[in-house]
């Protein structure tokens, strides 16, 4: 603190031995000002913010009158005092604010005091200057219990989230749990919820998980719990949400809390699609149930059995047909064009194409058949990309 002169400062201590002395008097001053004034102070126990103001009042008069800065013990009490009030549930911005209340009407009390004993200026000034040290220090202080109390409490609750979103979506969750961790959370759990599975597309600029994970939190709006899931992003909704076209995503039906490992896993099945044939944005399996299909182990794994099974034990041979089978659909089946992509005789076409409907079974002319085997080439294409080294499972 500044060097006083002596004379300023032996005046400088009468005025804080005044308000040392009125400290019962001002302290209920000062917390009846904070209940009135502050509507969320209101609501506390009227001793406790009593006994708060009082310690406050008594530390400063103290320490001001011995012109020395707050100690260490003096910060921790208005760090201590910032983490109280901030557990009762009480704003940073109603915290300062009954932080000026009492500035305001300790700083009266003192110019009262110093008009009544006549202060010269210099000593007010001295005087002055030491106040508003504690004034800065106090309120930093209270202002930091607040952020770091209200920090641990994000932390505990996004904690408590992504545990319950972990338990929920897997099936692990105890039915009678489920109801109390969804309140605890401010959750409905009467509601019906929408599942999320979400993948950063891999055409797209590279974007950092977190970031991900707030981008799907956005756009899925109030009432969601979103969450990491390995390298993806998982989370339930009210209602589906608009996503870019920068990820991959998957919606499951909108079913109550009990069933959402059910309406996860077709949002599952709905990413595995939407990955597979690059469609960006939030997908159902009714918008791509084509393509749910087809990547399905069990009905596209069956449909490529179908189609190819037979082809396979060719070898070369039948590798050949499957790649001028596949030219041919690309090619919108029209002979003359893809013979000459090819640099084949129309007549080769012919024959192959002849050779892959004997050994198959299939006709090329019939729309259910080509469908088939479009789903079944579509299938080969994706297991092709996902063993590629480097290649994420949904390519």
């Amino acid at each position: 603190m500044t060097e006083l002169p002596e004379d300023h400062a032996a005046a400088a201590a009468r005025v804080w031995q005044r308000i040392a002395n009125a400290v019962d008097e001002l302290s209920v001053t000062i917390s009846t000002a904070c209940r009135t004034e502050v509507p969320a102070i209101a609501a506390l126990d009227p001793a406790e913010l009593l006994a708060g103001s009082r310690g406050f009042v008594v530390a400063i008069a103290q320490g001001c009158g011995a012109n020395r800065a707050p100690s260490q013990a003096e910060r921790d009490l208005a760090i201590a005092f910032g983490r109280r009030r901030a557990e009762q549930g009480i704003q940073l911005e109603s915290v300062l604010h009954a932080s000026r209340v009492l500035t305001r009407e300790l700083h009266a009390r003192l110019a009262a005091e110093a008009t009544d004993l006549s202060l010269p200026a210099g000593a007010v000034l001295a005087m002055t200057s030491t106040w508003i040290v504690w004034l800065e220090q106090l309120s930093a202080g209270i202002a930091r219990g607040v952020r770091e109390a209200e920090l641990e409490r994000g932390r505990g609750h996004a904690y408590r989230a992504a545990e319950f979103l972990h338990t929920l979506l897997r099936g692990q969750i105890e039915p009678g749990d489920l109801h109390a961790s969804a309140l605890a959370l401010g959750l409905d759990p009467d509601r019906a919820f929408h599942t999320l599975h979400v993948r950063a597309a891999a055409h797209a600029t590279p974007i950092e998980p977190h970031k991900l994970r707030a981008l799907v939190a956005d756009a899925a709006g109030h009432g969601a719990v979103i969450g990491f899931a390995g390298g993806d992003i998982a989370g339930i909704t009210l209602s589906a949400p608009h996503l870019p076209d920068t990820v991959h995503g998957g919606i499951g039906p909108p079913l109550p809390l009990a069933h959402a490992p059910e309406s996860f896993e077709l949002a599952t099945q709905a990413l595995d699609a939407a990955c597979a044939f690059k469609r960006t944005g939030a997908h159902t399996v009714e918008d791509l149930a084509l393509e749910v299909a087809i990547t399905d182990n069990r009905i596209g794994g069956a449909l490529e059995r179908r189609c190819f099974e037979q082809l396979d034990v060719l070898g070369d041979r039948g590798a050949v047909l499957e790649e001028t089978v596949r030219a041919f659909l690309v090619g919108g089946m029209r002979f003359e064009a893809t013979a000459q992509t090819m640099h084949l005789h129309p007549n080769t076409l012919r024959h192959r194409l002849g050779r892959f409907e004997e050994i198959t079974g299939l006709d090329l002319h019939r729309i259910q058949d080509i469908v088939a085997v479009w789903g079944a080439l579509e299938r080969r294409r994706i297991s092709r990309i996902r063993r590629r080294p480097g290649t994420t499972p949904t390519g």
